[in-house]
């Protein structure tokens, strides 16, 4: 049986009590949270209003264990059913997850009203109850009316969406609202409010220690020319506002405290990159700070959920991070106090199992390229022996610098970057500056010592004239992918999508595969060819082996980031679950099955101690 369901609950803007200035969690935990009422409707029946009350109630009398309860964005409404009326589904079903995965970038947002115009359905409407505690028994027959549309939405989205979205995919979905709608981990406070406390100290001292003024830091001009002074190639994104003569959107630096190319800055680069991006952030804002002093007290109301967005990652299908509970745990950095702070229950440890370059060995099999496939076969260190090749002597772990080196280009040229990126990259990720000359030997070493890659970067882009084709399915050499008409078919059933894909003159005035995706609400051009078909293909099969795994391993998956999944155990079936996250990621996919997966496993009472 299907339960849909929207609740509608007070909230103050004026005060900042509402979705904007503080996180669902915090939201629904707060003493001053209060249900006005729910649209519910079972299967096809008439859409009903209950108020607050009646809601109670309907929850005593109602058994739903056995019921999927369907919402857009279930997570805000299944936390209240959860943690207020003491709620369990029997499985979860979010329409905005459905919506992620089956339109993609195809649409500006995914939320109800968008959805609604995109399907022609009646427009959601707009019903302001802001800063009202108390409704008249005319504003409440209003809210009533305004909430049984919206039910209605859901439900004739749902059942568009239920079309195109894959029956495989249901589990999974449930399993990530489970994260955060029924969460199992608990955050140290004491150690978060220290954090917090020592976080203010380094912000205020920061700048003296770099030896540079805050206002550099703070400056949208200034801080982009510090980064390229110091050999950082600085991200760009497409303004909103600012455009050229003919109209195109101008590129501006993409380095606000949300921009996601920021955050892989953050992320991804040398500390002395991430020390000047930790500056930025001192001198924009007291996120180092106040992220610590939010999750401390978040800690305080109870269990941890763990926000992962259901294909949320662009294109690929990926899960993303979501902000819901404090902070995105995708950007808990490894060997930070953030994980240090979230904890296994008493009597439970947390076991982490983290994927071994499983990227790279999609490539090397889809590829079939004999040296990589060797080397990964025969549990060689690929970035060691790519270093050894290219500084003509053997390199070992203990080469940190060489090895370091041999990463970032095993890592960044699988996907047909050039010399000059592949520069600035090394820049990026090792701090070590390299000339032409060198770059250029690294590209021409992977493209000739691993061939078949090269190779399957030119099958993939005479392929793409396929997916312009709208009568053909097409899949050749052997890859478990589908090209489809303006899509690539994953083994799931689910589709990356490229929206309106065409052939244009680029800036070399050559013509280029563009298509068109939306991002932050704005529509932009990106370019396609070989090296990004298969960068797609290998994401989105990767988030099909993380899938697999966490089907595999059920409700003893509590969290997800990148390619690490987080499995909490009691301690009496610690060995036994030890060997069985083991087992669950290293099985290879029914689709690749001579590939070969490996994952690294530990355990701990917290998530750094884990990993």
């Amino acid at each position: 049986m299907d339960l849909f369901i929207d609740f509608e609950t007070y909230f103050d803007s004026q005060i900042k009590y509402d979705l904007k200035h503080i996180s669902v969690t915090e939201y629904i935990r707060d003493p001053r949270f209060k249900v006005f009422g729910a649209g519910i409707a079972f299967n096809g029946d008439p859409v009903k209003w209950l108020n607050s009350k009646e809601l109670n109630v309907f929850f005593k009398r109602t058994n739903l264990q056995n019921c999927t309860i369907i919402g857009h964005n279930i997570k805000f409404d299944g936390a209240i059913l959860a943690w207020h009326y003491n709620v369990l589904a029997g499985q979860w079903i979010d329409t905005k997850g459905m919506s992620r995965a089956v339109l993609g970038k195809s649409i500006k947002n995914h939320s109800l009203a968008t959805l609604a115009e995109h399907f022609k359905l009646e427009s959601k409407g707009h019903l302001n109850t802001n800063g009202k505690l108390t409704l008249t028994p005319q504003e409440e027959k209003e809210l009533a009316d305004y909430c049984i549309h919206d039910v209605e939405l859901c439900r004739e989205i749902f059942d568009r969406l239920v079309i195109d979205f894959p029956t495989s995919e249901y589990s999974i979905m449930d399993q990530t609202i489970k994260m955060f709608v029924q969460p199992k981990l608990k955050l140290n406070v004491p150690l978060l409010r220290d954090a917090s406390v020592e976080e203010a100290k380094r912000r205020a001292n920061i700048f003296a220690e770099i030896g540079i003024d805050k206002s550099v830091f703070a400056s949208n001009v200034k801080f982009p020319v510090l980064l390229s002074r110091e050999g950082y190639e600085v991200p760009t994104k497409e303004s909103p506002r600012k455009k050229d003569e003919q109209g195109n959107s101008l590129k501006i630096p993409a380095l606000a405290l949300g921009d996601p190319d920021f955050l892989e800055l953050m992320e991804n680069g040398d500390e002395r990159l991430k020390t000047l991006c930790e500056a930025r952030i001192a001198a924009k804002s007291t996120l180092l700070e106040t992220r610590s002093a939010k999750l401390a007290s978040i800690g305080q109301t109870g269990n941890w959920p763990f926000d992962v967005e259901f294909s949320g990652a662009d294109q690929t299908h990926r899960f993303s991070g979501g902000s819901g509970a404090g902070g995105n745990p995708q950007n808990f950095t490894r060997g930070s106090v953030l994980r240090k702070a979230v904890e296994a229950p008493e009597g439970f440890e947390l076991i982490v199992g983290d994927f071994s370059n499983i990227e790279l060995r999609i490539q090397a099999y889809l590829s079939k390229d004999p040296g990589l496939i060797e080397a990964i076969e025969k549990n060689r260190d690929i970035y060691c022996d790519f270093a050894s090749a290219f500084y003509g002597k053997t390199i070992t772990k203990a080469d940190e610098k060489e090895r370091r080196f041999g990463k970032t280009a095993i890592l960044g040229l699988g996907y047909g970057m050039g010399w000059l990126k592949f520069i600035k990259t090394v820049r990026l990720q090792t701090g070590e500056t390299i000339s032409e000359e060198q770059s250029r030997k690294a590209v021409d070493l992977y493209r000739t010592r691993y061939n078949q890659i090269p190779e399957l970067w030119k099958k993939l882009d005479s392929y793409i004239s396929k997916l312009c084709n709208p009568e053909g399915i097409y899949q050749e050499f052997g890859l478990p992918v589908k090209f489809v008409f303006g899509e690539l078919l994953l083994p799931s059933g689910l589709k990356i999508r490229f929206p309106n894909l065409r052939r244009e003159l680029g800036e070399r005035n050559q013509p280029e595969w563009i298509y068109d995706v939306y991002t932050k609400g704005h529509l932009e051009k990106r370019k396609l060819y070989g090296g990004k078909v298969l960068e797609n293909i290998c994401q989105g099969l990767a988030g099909e082996i993380c899938k697999d795994s966490m089907r595999e391993l059920e409700d003893l998956v509590v969290g997800q980031v990148h390619d690490e999944l987080l499995i909490l155990s009691s301690k009496g079936l610690l060995a036994s679950n030890l060997g069985r996250v083991k087992r669950a990621m290293t099985n290879s996919p029914s689709w690749l099955k001579e590939m070969k997966l490996d994952a690294e496993v530990g355990h701990g009472t917290n998530w750094l101690e884990a990993k």
